[in-house]
């Protein structure tokens, strides 16, 4: 998210996490000064990419964030200098095969969830999800990496004990930073309403 007044509108529909990506390299970087006033049910995330120590800390300090996702090739090492400056922590893995899930096991107990993405990050592409089977760590993760509409109902399907939430990106913008409202609104039903009896 970048731009102030789709920011609150998202707000307004009360995501659990909305995120703002301190990157520069990305048309998706948030330049703004601040963070406007969110719902109060919606966490704060900073996205980073292999961002040195101090800038991670003093951007969570500077925007007031309720977490930290890194999406480079951060070490477990830099991940745990950022839990002991009290930091939650979301630490993002590209996916293509199995043994890409093996290496969350070095980042266990570092981070307070995990977030699965394909190999092209925010380009609205997804991996084989049924890779997910592979994953046996304790760590609960996020999904991401081209989850749509039309994608949604195989997405909320997954059987996962670790399984704990959709990241929704590219498939609901209309630009860069700027989410589809009425898109997000059928979404956002469609997952609430899911019953995971079935």
């Amino acid at each position: 998210m970048k731009y102030i007044d789709n920011i609150q509108a998202v707000s307004l529909l009360q995501p659990d996490f909305i995120g703002f990506i301190f990157y520069p390299q990305t048309p998706r970087y948030f330049n703004l000064p601040s963070i406007p006033e969110l719902h109060s049910s919606s966490k704060k995330v900073g996205v980073f990419v292999n961002p040195t120590l101090d800038n991670v800390i003093n951007t969570f300090s500077q925007f007031k964030l309720d977490f930290v996702q890194l999406h480079g090739k951060e070490s477990p090492d830099f991940c745990k200098q950022l839990k002991s400056n009290a930091i939650p922590l979301i630490k993002a893995f590209s996916i293509n095969t199995q043994n890409d899930l093996q290496q969350t096991a070095f980042y266990e107990n570092l981070c307070d969830y995990f977030l699965f993405d394909s190999f092209k990050g925010g380009s609205g592409t997804t991996f084989l999800w049924d890779l997910l089977s592979y994953y046996t760590g304790k760590t609960p993760f996020f999904l991401a990496g081209g989850i749509s509409l039309e994608n949604l109902d195989y997405a909320l399907a997954i059987q996962h004990y670790a399984f704990c939430g959709l990241d929704l990106n590219s498939k609901w913008e209309i630009q860069p930073g700027y989410k589809d409202i009425q898109k997000l609104k059928i979404g956002f039903q469609k997952i609430k309403s899911y019953d995971k009896t079935r």
